[in-house]
């Protein structure tokens, strides 16, 4: 663990603004491609105000046992996953080079879009919110940044921070999760999530914290799951099959856990609650491995890129509300947004993703928001997702318009 992590962790039950103090340490020296740096590689962090410790060791401290049931269960099925990927000798989920090489047929490249937008000019410190196996966090670092990554799965930070090691990048890694690890105010100048927030139980009232990690000025930046569409992702696995692929879910030895999407509906009302968003995109994903699918594990032809584009370009001119993903960049300000700000959000985004029973204005060309397209959407996510899906969305949506 470097130095600056012991700067910025707190302690996660009493809230203390003092840092954690050491105890039992082992500290050696570890090199990196820019130097030599020390490192606590095991041992004990103890809160001064109400004395609870916390775990070190392989490098990574950790705040497990401040997590919920439901945390955990999520957790031990990702970790389960990525761990067998790992067996498998497939580093796709560490190395950023193996897990963007995907992005060929994409409507847009979300990292590159991240990175290269003028809010994040400036590299400093940040905190990568669910960063599984480590690769997101790894980018971070050698783009840059001073990063620190969030994972609630303790085996998967462990490889994590062993592989960034190897590879002379010096970023840090806890165990833990949002809600349930605290760190010093303001002392990030950015935050990233790239896929994971949708996972955060509750997120509309996490949300708070992860705003108070981050300076004012400092940017929120994500690429994440909005809404489901199972349908278009059968669709592909039909291409797929076609194309000889064989169907291969996740296979971990245990039903992922309830915390499986539980806050895509909340994601963009959480945020537009407590940040101004400045940048917004979206995009259709279910065809985007059809691409890799057709050529067989080659560079893609140029036809196999249009088969692929040519879907998703299809199904978006069609279906423009049912896209998946949103890519957002969001600034922490002096005051939270008003409601002329969100309202003007509400504009931007495809009709039937927002406003499931909002009796709002119609957005261009994605028309007006009818009770009969509300009913219908409704119908199709309670069949695909079940009533606990319904409400979830039908609960995130009713704490926007509640907070205009």
């Amino acid at each position: 663990m470097l130095q600056m992590t012991l700067d910025l962790l707190r302690c996660p039950y009493c809230a203390s603004s003092d840092a954690l103090a050491v105890a039992e340490a082992e500290w050696r020296l570890v090199d990196y491609q820019d130097g030599a740096r020390r490192e606590m590689v095991s041992g004990r962090l103890v809160c001064p105000g109400c004395g609870a410790a916390f775990p070190v060791a392989d490098y990574v401290p950790s705040f497990a046992a401040a997590l919920p049931q439901d945390v955990r269960a999520d957790a031990d099925y990702w970790g389960r996953y990525y761990a067998g990927e790992a067996a498998k000798g497939n580093h796709t989920y560490m190395e950023p080079r193996l897990a963007r090489a995907g992005r060929a047929a994409a409507a847009y490249d979300p990292e590159a879009f991240i990175l290269r937008h003028p809010l994040l000019k400036e590299r400093g410190r940040c905190l990568d919110l669910g960063c599984g196996s480590g690769w997101t966090t790894l980018m971070l670092g050698r783009e840059g940044f001073a990063a620190l990554g969030l994972e609630p799965a303790l085996g998967s930070v462990v490889v994590a921070k062993r592989y960034a090691m190897e590879q002379g990048t010096p970023v840090d890694y806890v165990c833990g999760a949002p809600g349930y690890v605290h760190f010093a105010a303001g002392a990030m100048d950015a935050v990233f999530a790239f896929h994971s927030l949708h996972h955060v139980p509750d997120l509309l009232d996490v949300m708070p914290q992860i705003t108070g990690w981050l300076k004012t000025g400092g940017v929120l930046a994500v690429d994440e799951h909005v809404q489901s569409r199972p349908q278009y992702w059968e669709l592909a696995g039909l291409i797929g099959s076609q194309l000889g692929v064989p169907k291969s879910p996740p296979s971990t030895g245990a039903e992922p856990s309830a915390n499986e999407d539980c806050s895509q509906a909340a994601v963009l009302p959480a945020i537009a609650t407590h940040l101004h968003v400045a940048d917004l995109k979206f995009r259709h994903v279910a065809f985007d491995g059809v691409a890799d699918w057709a050529s067989g594990g080659e560079a893609p032809s140029d036809a196999v890129l249009d088969l692929a584009r040519g879907l998703s370009n299809a199904v978006a001119e069609w279906r423009p509300g049912d896209v998946e993903y949103a890519t957002v960049l969001a600034i922490k300000g002096a005051q939270p947004p008003g409601a002329e700000d969100r309202r003007a959000l509400e504009a931007k985004v495809p009709a039937p993703l927002w406003p499931l029973f909002d009796c709002g204005r119609a957005t261009g060309s994605v028309g007006g928001h009818t009770w009969g397209a509300r009913l219908r959407r409704a119908y199709r996510l309670l069949l695909a997702r079940g009533p606990k899906a319904l409400l979830r969305e039908a609960a995130g949506y009713w704490h926007w318009r509640l907070g205009q």
